[in-house]
């Protein structure tokens, strides 16, 4: 298999993590398992994804915490249709509907789409990838992106999705482990990011911007982090 970001066969090998080889691309530097876990593997683990239960604690808390980051985030957005991909149980469509958008949100997870509609029923919930999702033809003028992209088997399709979602000119907000951050260990497997099946290609600031340019995806802020995370705003720009 090539390299899920550049496309290139040239890996360095970094070790091992639960039984599932971790590699780096020679050309990119994008991290990543190798092979990738068969879909078998990951439809079984997202089964029992232990997250759905636990979300439910502490909603209206983190529902405020949610509205105090999306709104400085929404403020770039053209228009006011919103969508979070990767929603679980809706805390952030929530959010996004109190600040005043119209708040869909879509999740792998059925469970957590039946949790979100039971909890907040004025959004609109869809289980199902954000690729099924995209051949709807709907597009947003924000999407929030929060700790998915190192889940994805397949990136481009991914992206492609993301990009098909977005007006030109929406706004995105994406989160994910930043793999090439000072604080991470030199023994790379050892990081606690690295939790094969669930998180399974590891980003940079090189390898996301390379990926984020061949969709017309432009980053216009990154948000510096003390702990290995990177966080920025993107723009489609055509």
């Amino acid at each position: 298999m090539a390299c899920p970001v550049c496309g290139a066969f040239d890996f360095e090998n970094l070790g091992e993590k639960s039984g599932f080889p971790v590699v780096q691309c020679r050309t990119c530097t994008h991290r990543f398992i190798h092979p990738m876990p068969s879909q078998d593997v990951i439809d079984a683990y997202y089964a029992r994804y232990w997250i759905n239960t636990k979300n439910i604690r502490n909603g209206d808390l983190k529902i405020r915490r949610l509205k105090r980051i999306l709104s400085s985030f929404l403020k770039h957005a053209p228009g006011k249709d919103f969508l979070d991909i990767g929603c679980n149980t809706g805390f952030g469509v929530e959010a996004a509907r109190r600040l005043g958008y119209r708040a869909s949100g879509v999740d792998v997870s059925a469970e957590a789409i039946e949790i979100a509609r039971g909890l907040y029923p004025e959004n609109r919930f869809v289980d199902g990838t954000s690729q099924n999702f995209a051949t709807r033809g709907e597009q947003f003028d924000a999407i929030l992106c929060r700790e998915v992209i190192e889940h994805m088997p397949e990136v481009h399709s991914f992206m492609a999705s993301l990009k098909s979602l977005m007006r030109v000119g929406g706004v995105l907000w994406l989160t994910t482990p930043d793999a090439g951050h000072f604080r991470v260990p030199k023994n790379f497997p050892t990081w606690k990011e690295v939790i094969p099946p669930e998180h399974i290609s590891f980003f940079n600031r090189a390898s996301l911007e390379r990926l984020f340019r061949e969709y017309d995806i432009e980053i216009v802020h990154k948000q510096w982090q003390w702990k290995p995370s990177l966080r920025v705003l993107a723009r489609r720009v055509k």
